[in-house]
């Protein structure tokens, strides 16, 4: 099953439990020691504020493919 994190924080499945929030920030951690490109990561540890199921499309459902 998958989930969507909505509202502020992570919104990745590294987000998910407190383990995977852990294990980002420490990888976020390791790459920037010196915090030159974030003053600050511990928003990472944060867990998300609400969770909902994804539901798979329907058959023959169209597809919205934005490039940024």
């Amino acid at each position: 099953m998958l989930l969507w994190l909505l509202g502020p924080g992570p919104k990745y499945l590294a987000g998910l439990d407190e383990d995977r929030r852990r294990a980002r920030f420490d990888k976020y951690q390791e790459a920037d020691p010196l915090k030159r490109f974030q003053k600050d990561y511990s928003n990472l540890l944060d867990p998300p504020e609400m969770l909902r199921k994804w539901e798979p499309p329907t058959a023959g459902a169209s597809i919205v493919v934005r490039d940024r």
